[in-house]
């Protein structure tokens, strides 16, 4: 028979294997809704590669898609600064530098519907603004940043921007592809929709960034509220 220490060290070992298993398997959950979102890249890419044959234009679904996850990105990280203010300076950059990517996806239509450069008045507006209320939050600025780049979510967030803003461009560059496929078979069409799907993966990893900082912080809440209760 068990003697009751025995039996009291495997009941703890018991409770130790049901806190680790429940971020685990928390953990295991999200990496699945990451992978069937990866999945549903794929199929809007395919979406838009049957339309090859047209001009790939800004009406594509990959730019559709490329649009909703920077709303959702800068939406997010704006909220973090409504309900996390200890890190406000960090949702404020963030959410204005995606906030002036989004408008800048809007460049062509804006140019065509309400004047042109509109978007660049939008975007330099919002850089001004944002600058502004970073400035009033100038003392928190080094702690607040140094809090987010210990955090998994950084790394993801920073992977999405070289992702979108360097690699994407100079996977575009024409020069690869006439290398690839020779001038009298280089298509336009193949490196353009090459380039947004790449941007598309970037911004996807964004915003698993921006769902994971909200993650991170939540969970810091409720550390800190536990450990003072």
């Amino acid at each position: 028979m068990k003697s009751r220490v025995t039996l009291r060290k495997e009941e703890g070992h018991g409770a130790v294997d049901s806190d680790f298993r429940k971020p685990v398997l928390l953990m295991g959950f999200r990496v699945a809704l990451y992978s069937l979102l990866l999945f549903t890249l794929t199929e809007i890419i395919l979406l838009d590669a049957h339309r090859i044959s047209r001009q790939f234009s800004e009406q594509s679904y990959t730019e559709y898609a490329q649009e909703v996850f920077l709303l959702v990105s800068t939406l997010i990280f704006y909220l973090s600064v409504r309900f996390f203010p200890n890190q406000a300076v960090v949702g404020l950059l963030l959410g204005g530098l995606f906030g002036m990517s989004l408008i800048r996806e809007f460049d062509a239509f804006l140019d065509a519907h309400v004047a042109r450069h509109t978007w660049k008045v939008l975007a330099y507006s919002l850089a001004i603004v944002t600058a502004f209320l970073v400035y009033k939050k100038k003392e928190f600025f080094w702690r607040q940043l140094d809090g987010f780049i210990r955090t998994k979510a950084f790394g993801i967030v920073i992977a999405g921007m070289l992702s979108v803003f360097i690699f994407s461009r100079l996977y575009g560059l024409e020069d690869i592809w006439l290398a690839l496929m020779g001038e009298e078979k280089y298509m336009y069409e193949i490196t353009r929709i090459s380039e947004e799907s790449v941007e598309l993966l970037g911004y996807t990893l964004i915003m698993i960034g921006a769902i994971e900082y909200i993650i991170d912080l939540s969970t810091s809440s409720k550390r800190k509220s536990t450990s003072i209760s």
